[in-house]
This record gives C-alpha cells, structure tokens and sequence, in this order.
C-alpha cells in the first residue's frame, strides 16, 4: 500500500486591523444638532418633510393650536343667572331645607339655607330660616352637655388623643380643658361662635374623649 497524502498546510492568519480611539475628541464637546434634511430647491416635500413638519409652537396663536388652547386658554366665564332664575332657585333650595327641618334634619337644612345665601345673601326667608336652624341646633347640641357651669375634663390620654381625627378647630377646643374651665368659659375664648363651639364640645362628649365634669 502506498503511503497516505500529506495533508496541505493551512495558509497563514493575516493579523486582524487594530480600531483606535481618540477619547479626546470624543469628549472635547457636547455634539452639534442634528440637521434636518434639506427641502429640494424645487418646493417638493419629502416623506421626512411629511412626518416631521417641524412645527414652533411658540409662533401659534390663540385658537390656532388646538389641544395646546386648552393649556393657555382662559376658564369660560360663569353662567349668568337671570332675576327670575335666580329666584326660582333660591325658592327650590328653601323649599328643600323646609321639608329637611320638619324632619328634624337640620345639619342637611343648613346646608340648603347656606346655598341659598350664596346665591341671595340678603333673602329674608333664607335668613329667617337660618337664625330658626340654627336656634334649633344649639339647643340640641347644649342640652346634650348639661349644665353650662360644668367643668368638664379630657378622658383619654395624649397617646390616644394623637390618633383622633380632630380637625384643627376641636384641636383647639380640646386643648382648652384642663380641668379648671367651664363649658360656658369654654364658649367665650374659642373665637368661634356659640354654635360651632357647641357642636365641638357635643361631639367630644359623644365620642367618650371629654366628660361633662
């Protein structure tokens, strides 16, 4: 047998380009705008020109921008209310608080009667009805504390009184009673009025936070 071929010897690796970088000039500068693509001398528009028509929004007047006169656009004026209609609304707002306080629901009745002075402060059956409310309410809210000449005290502790949902106004009631204080006492240096203070003090006394004395 003869003597297998030798196999051909693989031709020689070329040494492969080296890439270099200039850091310095990759970092000499922050890079320049990206030009736009010219229009042709003829006027025609490309597809690019289409697509990106390269619009300055701070040249668009008002009621020429569309979605943007939502932004800048000033707020539509109020509706204006003629006499008649105005009347007819302040006579459906009491006729609605009527009906709540005969049935003895005065919170939702002052309501009504508050709306209703919005719109007339000066409507005399508003204010009537008003001072009526409200003379309803303090009743309620004082014959719930007692005795005005009571002292009365704070039940809970500072730990328990932090987690309370107190507005600032019962903050500053409750902040009142140490225990040397009367609920009359208590009516004249809240600043606020007797109706109010009472709601305040009522409420404290329902939720367990104050005794009556």
């Amino acid at each position: 047998m003869g003597e297998p071929d030798a196999s051909p010897e693989p031709a020689p690796l070329k040494p492969s380009s080296t890439l270099s970088f200039n850091f310095d000039d990759m970092l000499s500068g922050p890079p320049g705008p990206v030009p736009s693509p010219p229009i042709p001398g003829d006027g025609t528009q490309t597809a690019w020109d289409r697509s990106n028509p390269r619009i300055d929004i701070s040249q668009i007047g008002p009621g020429e921008g569309g979605g943007f006169d939502l932004i800048s656009a000033a707020p539509p004026p109020a509706k204006q209310r003629s006499p008649a209609q105005l009347r007819e609304e302040v006579s459906t707002l009491l006729s609605g608080a009527k009906d709540l306080l005969d049935l003895d629901d005065h919170s939702g009745a002052m309501e009504l009667i508050n709306k209703a002075l919005e719109l007339d402060p000066q409507d005399l059956a508003a204010l009537k009805l008003k001072d009526r409310s409200e003379s309803t309410l303090q009743a309620m809210f004082e014959s719930k504390l007692g005795d005005m000449a009571q002292t009365p005290r704070v039940k809970l502790k500072d730990d328990e009184i932090i987690w309370l949902n107190l507005d600032h106004r019962a903050g500053f009631v409750l902040a009142q009673i140490d225990g040397s204080v009367s609920f009359e006492d208590l009516f004249a240096v809240s600043g606020m009025s007797r109706l109010d203070t009472a709601r305040i003090l009522a409420q404290l006394v329902e939720e367990g936070v104050i005794s009556k004395g």
